[in-house]
């Protein structure tokens, strides 16, 4: 009918296997082309999680050095405070006021016994213990000294509230 000539049908035929060669040759330079692609995301991928690692890491880190200044910070505050306290309490034991000297020996008593002082500072706690009571027994032995040595033992004195001897 259309009679067509039997090259006409070569060259049709020709031009569609040309069509399907570039399809075929166009679908593997994509396709190689999405692995390539695939592979660096891929790549990507574990850089990514290779630096979340090193900033998880770097974050524990920071956490465990800022627990660690932290304690170093409390261990100075409470330090600071056991000076202040041994300084106050030296004060007092000091006063020549007989109740405010028995509350500055009471005071650093106090603090040695309880938890504010640091065990490193407790021989230095300790020592100043026992320097303010050496230093309260010279008084009172220098007082009743001071307070014997005009008495002659025929003298009437008196005693607290009227007593007399």
């Amino acid at each position: 009918m259309f009679g067509f000539s039997p090259l006409f049908a070569v060259v049709v035929a020709l031009i569609a296997l040309a069509g399907v060669i570039c399809t075929a040759l166009l679908q593997r330079k994509t396709g190689k082309e999405t692995v390539r692609e695939a592979r660096k995301a891929a790549d990507a991928a574990l850089a990514s999680a290779e630096a979340s690692d090193k900033a998880a890491t770097a974050s524990a880190a920071a956490v465990t050095e800022a627990r660690r200044a932290d304690a170093k910070l409390e261990v100075w505050r409470q330090r600071e405070e056991t000076m202040r306290m041994v300084r106050w309490g030296l004060q007092q034991a000091a006063s020549p006021n007989p109740k405010a000297a028995t509350i500055g020996q009471n005071t650093l008593v106090a603090l040695l016994r309880g938890t504010l002082v640091q065990p490193a500072d407790s021989a230095f706690v300790e020592a100043v213990i026992e320097f303010v009571a050496h230093l309260v027994d010279e008084v009172v032995d220098t007082e009743v000294q001071n307070a014997l040595s005009g008495y002659d033992p025929g003298d009437e004195f008196e005693l607290n509230n009227g007593i007399i001897d």
